[in-house]
């Protein structure tokens, strides 16, 4: 048995070898039929595999709206799961299919950094380098009077909303989960095994460790393939992915302070410095004495440019002698 076969029920293991005995049987018919050389088997598709790895007996219908996909998909249920193929459904109305089922508006639900819980509360899903951060909030549910009940209802819907989203975004590596603090022993308990429960639907190799008297579960999940966040963002030209950049003061006084270090070198009659439109405006405007002072008192020549594709807190500084010719500067 593989380690992907690792704490997976008998149903699982069951359902998974006689997929691949089936898918064998296949295999040799085929060897049998063709000439050589010739492929027999070949690593199925996405909608193949998308069927072969989610599909389950508690999905009632399979809905497709491209002909092509719902005969390659009946023609691999005809071979390994016969009984099934009368849940394939091909779907022919005008409407877009995500657009009848609001599949575009849970699809946007997954890029969301919190996520609403039915009836209050809601997730707050943080993802960095080291690790994934998920908090819960009890936001303004207040069904129960008694704190303890309104914090134990909350973190059970929390719980099977964290599994569900962690299965939809494709979340690795070091998760943890920080529920709202209880005081019962036996409700940390049961809001562990629903999670327990809930993370036996997710095919990723997983473990989990008991929830601390801080309300605190920590888990790690293979991670299979890049996560839905990497694979649909890129970091920002400007930021680089910090979320934040320097505001246009602090830029501005950086270069003050680059000038200044390079005004002492006698060689150097001319600062040429390349900019963003909105640093060369604040420079020339707001710092425009500044400047002339320093150019008066070092008998220098400071140009500023503005340059169409440079961000703030991109700068290019070049300096020159009399002769025109570049002075390295460190």
């Amino acid at each position: 048995v593989r380690t992907a076969g690792e704490n997976q029920t008998k149903r699982e293991l069951s359902r998974d070898s006689n997929y691949l005995q089936k898918l064998w049987k296949v295999i040799e018919n085929k060897r049998k039929k063709v000439d050589s050389p010739s492929v027999i088997y070949q690593e199925s598709d996405l909608v193949i595999r998308t069927i072969r790895d989610i599909f389950s007996a508690d999905i009632d219908e399979i809905i497709i709206d491209s002909e092509a996909a719902f005969k390659k998909i009946r023609y691999f249920l005809r071979l390994i799961m016969p009984g099934c193929v009368k849940k394939l459904k091909l779907y022919n109305d005008p409407e877009p299919l995500f657009h009848r089922y609001n599949i575009e508006k849970e699809i946007e639900k997954i890029h969301n950094k919190e996520v609403r819980l039915p009836r209050g509360g809601s997730i707050v899903i943080e993802q960095t380098e080291a690790l994934v951060a998920i908090d819960v909030n009890s936001g303004k549910y207040r069904q129960e009077s008694d704190p303890e009940k309104t914090a134990f209802k909350t973190n059970l819907k929390a719980a099977k909303e964290i599994t569900r989203q962690i299965r939809l975004r494709d979340i690795g590596g070091v998760i943890i989960i920080d529920f709202i603090d209880m005081k019962e022993e036996s409700n940390m308990r049961t809001v562990e095994k629903v999670m327990e429960e809930s993370l036996k639907r997710d095919r990723a190799r997983k473990k989990m460790i008991q929830m601390s008297r801080f309300g605190i579960i920590e888990m790690t999940r293979q991670r299979i393939r890049p996560s839905l966040k990497d694979v649909i963002y890129e970091n920002c030209k400007y930021c680089e992915g910090a979320g934040k950049i320097k505001t246009l003061e602090s830029t501005c006084l950086d270069l003050m302070r680059q000038i200044k270090s390079v005004v002492n070198n006698s060689k150097i009659k001319k600062i040429e410095i390349i900019t963003n439109g909105n640093v060369a405006g604040y420079l020339l405007n707001l710092k425009r004495k500044q400047l002339s002072k320093i150019e008066e008192k070092f008998s220098k020549n400071i140009i500023i440019k503005s340059e169409t594709g440079y961000k703030i807190g991109e700068i290019t500084m070049h300096c020159f002698d009399n002769n025109g010719n570049r002075i390295a500067i460190k």
